[in-house]
């Protein structure tokens, strides 16, 4: 680390050590602080609107009220205590989680350097944060009652302590099911009501589907594949992925052989390939995305003639989908895959 940079974090950690202070000095004169909510809407699994709660309140803009009880959560860095209903919350890739819980965030995370399009018109203007540089000054003026990390590495080499002093901050180890996990954000925010309610919604959604694709495809097979630039075409497998959660598993559809000969198993469930095996699709249908499908990388793998041949392409069976809710493992984002299923092979 330069110096330039050990100077910057310590000069952040103070400021941070003295807003602490002062938020301690104003909560033993005032007591407990309280949010002012407002209005706005998120989408549950079917599609249909739900009541989320605002995040109108400002530092400077709080009501006292009594002091609520609070809970305590252990997790990888530590242990945090939460009030019973945070109102302001602040979460880096937790983006779709806190949005099916009908919880709008104070920030919106960033994919790289774009938004998450899929998310939009539920999210709105928000703040930004990258993961791969995260502000914590854009954070500190945002003043959140607490802060989730969805991955063991936005916490590490010093930065939870920093976080922690912003807010109590909850990491989560990136390793559990998507459904774990929404169960423990509505755990840890107060809402376990709201997250039953989602996932029985969706278990329905997806019971009607995998009846409903049974008779219309039978024991057809089906893969997905990423292309991300020529060199770089990756083959989704499973058990448990981005996709295979939601293709072999709530759907019921079949991987085809090829998929499971290179791309199944814990080790291996998405490696990369080479054009070459392009000949070997073997799929009935296949879902793909670009993660940049203007590009003329792109352009020349759709004329590629190993790719016009393969059988699924020849049939009409290549779908296309959007690659920030297929490459994206939350609730939302999930739903938003069955929908894109189900579109592509009801005819």
């Amino acid at each position: 680390m330069n110096i330039t940079k050990r100077i910057g974090i310590h000069l952040v950690l103070m400021l941070l050590i003295v807003w602490a202070a002062a938020c301690d000095n104003g909560k033993e004169q005032a007591g407990q602080v309280q949010s002012d909510s407002a209005s706005s809407t998120a989408t549950t699994s079917d599609g249909s609107r739900q009541q989320t709660e605002g995040t109108d309140r400002k530092p400077g803009n709080e009501k006292v009220g009594s002091p609520e009880q609070k809970r305590s959560y252990t997790h990888n860095f530590g242990t945090i205590e939460v009030s019973a209903t945070p109102k302001r919350i602040v979460g880096i890739y937790m983006d779709d989680f806190l949005l099916a819980l009908g919880v709008k965030p104070l920030t919106q995370t960033m994919y790289g350097k774009r938004h998450l399009p899929y998310l939009q018109d539920r999210i709105g203007d928000l703040p930004v944060i990258s993961p791969g540089g995260i502000n914590l000054e854009l954070i500190l003026e945002e003043n959140p009652d607490l802060i989730l990390l969805a991955y063991p590495t936005y916490a590490q080499e010093g930065r939870y302590e920093l976080f922690s002093k912003i807010a109590p901050t909850y990491v989560f180890t990136g390793e559990d099911n998507w459904r774990q996990t929404l169960l423990t954000v509505a755990d840890v925010i107060g809402k376990p009501e709201q997250a039953e309610s989602w996932l029985n919604e969706y278990e329905r959604k997806v019971a009607a589907a995998r009846d409903s694709l049974k008779k219309a495809i039978g024991d057809e097979t089906v893969m997905f594949i990423r292309f991300t630039r020529a060199e770089r075409i990756q083959i989704y497998g499973g058990p448990s992925n981005f996709s295979a959660d939601v293709l072999y598993q709530d759907l019921g559809l079949k991987p085809s052989e090829l998929v499971k000969k290179l791309a199944w198993g814990e080790e291996n469930s998405a490696p990369v390939i080479s054009a070459e095996l392009i000949s070997q699709f073997d799929a009935d249908h296949i879902f793909i995305t670009y993660d940049t499908p203007t590009n003329e990388d792109a352009q020349e793998f759709k004329n590629h003639p190993l790719w016009r041949n393969i059988p699924a392409v020849k049939k009409g069976n290549l779908h296309e989908v959007e690659m920030f809710h297929w490459m994206n493992d939350g609730p939302i984002a999930n739903s938003m895959k069955v929908d894109d299923v189900l579109k592509a092979l009801l005819k």
